[in-house]
């Protein structure tokens, strides 16, 4: 039962246990419209004073959690609890993963031993929701990728309000507490990297949609994943080096002469494609999506058509070993 984890103070509340976290993303990746909530724990005695007590921080790639540590997220839909996950890094250095799914009662929420697919009711339509097998969680999970997602410095680089109505920039507050050894400061966390929420309006266009493509699609395409489709998603890498304008394709899903994304041509841009999807094989993400992001959807098809031709030309990933692979991602 998740009540036996001890992660929650107060179950009904969500309130974390102390030393539990709260933190939030700058632009959360796609989850069907769900709510969701997250939290880490760092191991620690009391001061997070060595190396078994912090994050290796990094400004670039996903930071480096010690053994021990756990990281939870909570999803609802429609009101209603749906599951509380947990990733957890053994004592091998190891991450393993667990899904809790809420009971009708919403008192608490039982283990999953495997997948399952439970439709729900959100204001009379359905949505069939996916809890993952711990399998499908490392289908994500690279190791290659460190393991995690979101704690990254350019997602959580944010002034969020903490229990107590307390507000802080997430990365000076989580140095301020020493879980993260880099002295980071209100006077210079604006030189640390942050992506940009699909809703900004103080950011530009490119920003945001390269920000939501990152978030959403950097974990499996990047060159340190093996995979077939040939563009780097990483908000990290300057576009012209992405080979996501003009891009090849694996395969052509019918469109006339289709690649990753074509400038001012939205029909035949597979991203766009894929996103408008929620066909299996097809899909992007392809886990765990049963709703179309609309207004990531629309953002992504303004940046297609504010593109000139010719914006980017595409590069060779010479450097990638592509396996042998039944589907095709895109």
């Amino acid at each position: 039962l998740l009540s036996q984890t001890g992660a929650f103070a107060d179950l009904g509340t969500l309130e974390p246990s102390p030393g539990v976290i709260p933190y939030e993303m700058i632009e959360p990746f796609w989850s069907d419209g769900a709510a969701k909530f997250r939290w880490m724990a760092v191991p620690n005695d009391g001061t997070h004073d060595t190396p078994e007590e912090q994050i290796v921080f990094s400004n670039d790639v996903a930071w480096d959690f010690p053994s021990g540590s756990v990281l939870i997220k909570h999803f609802e839909l429609g009101g209603k609890r749906l599951e509380t996950r947990f990733e957890v890094k053994g004592d091998d250095g190891v991450y393993y993963y667990l899904t809790y799914k809420w009971n009708d009662a919403q008192t608490d929420a039982n283990l999953l031993s495997g997948s399952l697919v439970e439709p729900v009711d959100v204001d009379g339509s359905i949505v069939n929701w996916e809890y993952p097998s711990r399998a499908q969680c490392i289908s994500c999970h690279f190791p290659q990728n460190g393991g995690v997602l979101g704690p990254k410095t350019r997602n959580l680089n944010m002034v969020i309000t903490y229990p107590g109505g307390v507000a802080a920039n997430q990365l000076v507050n989580l140095s301020e507490m020493g879980i993260i050894p880099e002295t980071i400061t209100n006077a210079n966390v604006g030189d640390y990297m942050a992506v940009a929420a699909k809703d900004d309006p103080n950011a530009s266009l490119e920003d945001r949609a390269r920000s939501y493509i990152d978030v959403n699609c950097s974990s499996c395409h990047n060159p340190n994943v093996d995979n077939i489709a040939q563009f780097d998603a990483r908000y990290t890498t300057p576009l012209e080096l992405q080979n996501i304008i003009y891009g090849d394709v694996i395969y052509d899903l019918g469109l006339d002469n289709p690649k990753i994304v074509i400038p001012q041509d939205v029909a035949n841009s597979a991203l766009h494609f894929r996103m408008n999807s929620t066909q299996a094989n097809v899909k992007m993400p392809p886990i765990g999506k049963d709703v179309v992001d609309a207004a990531g959807l629309q953002l992504i098809e303004e940046w297609i058509n504010s593109l000139t031709p010719n914006t980017s030309n595409p590069v060779s990933y010479t450097h990638l070993t592509l396996p042998t692979m039944s589907t095709s991602w895109c």
